[in-house]
């Protein structure tokens, strides 16, 4: 059952980081405006 839970956990990790990502993207690009290199 350990194996079971991991998936689960794995799953909604995976679940929220790509519902956030681009909302973390949009908000690090309006932080670092003209502040050096910014990542993709």
């Amino acid at each position: 059952m350990k194996l079971v839970r991991a998936a689960i956990w794995l799953a909604t990790g995976l679940f929220v980081f790509l519902l956030f990502y681009p909302l973390v993207m949009r908000m690090w690009e309006r932080l670092s405006l003209g502040a050096g290199p910014t990542f993709p």
